[in-house]
């Protein structure tokens, strides 16, 4: 059955109750992110980090996402994404194209609302990455992030739990759940939506 809103994609990847994600009126913090297109080798990519696992207090260490981080002040949202990754990845703003904001989502383990946004490159990146920040990049092709084998259900740990039955991305053994795996179901949407029409 197809999904009718952005919402409903979003809550088919949610490992906890969707109205978990619901933004607090006050109290959190902002950060923004950047979802990157491109095309390498005529296929096209999706840009992700594993995080870099050297903090045995945050939170999200070790995990799958997309660039980005905490907001600055005096900088607006997609500023945030573009600086973030600069600063993780190395690529420079000057080199990204605006396609979309996403959802925003507040990432209540954190305190974080975060913002999302969609862009592109007109050519693959050339990575120069924060080794304090990133373990490594993953260059994951649309076509695989879009066949359903590699939609999962398991148990994963985050958090500082084990959660159960948790929807994810199998990316060639590494686990994509959880907030940034809810990005990418409503990329995926969009993506299917373009590709129908």
């Amino acid at each position: 059955m197809p999904f009718t809103s952005q919402r409903d994609e979003l809550a088919k990847l949610s490992p906890i109750s969707f109205k978990s994600y619901e933004v607090p009126t006050s109290g959190f913090k902002s950060a923004s992110v950047l979802a990157l297109l491109y095309v390498k080798n005529d296929d096209w990519k999706l840009l992700f980090i594993e995080r870099s696992s050297k903090y045995p207090g945050d939170k999200h260490a070790g995990q799958i996402s997309f660039p980005g981080g905490q907001k600055e002040k005096n900088e607006s949202d997609w500023e945030c994404a573009l600086r973030e990754t600069f600063e993780e990845v190395g690529i420079p703003s000057k080199d990204v194209n605006h396609i979309s904001p996403l959802t925003p989502l507040y990432i209540s383990v954190s305190n974080f609302l975060v913002h999302p946004y969609l862009g592109y490159l007109d050519s693959p990146p050339n990575f120069k990455i924060q080794p304090s920040e990133v373990e490594q990049t993953l260059e994951v092709s649309i076509s695989r992030l879009l066949n359903n084998d590699n939609l999962l259900i398991g148990d994963v740990f985050g958090g500082g739990r084990t959660i159960k039955n948790v929807p994810y991305f199998d990316l060639e053994g590494k686990i994509l759940w959880g907030a940034t795996s809810m990005m990418t179901a409503e990329i995926l949407s969009l993506i299917r939506l373009s590709q129908s029409n």
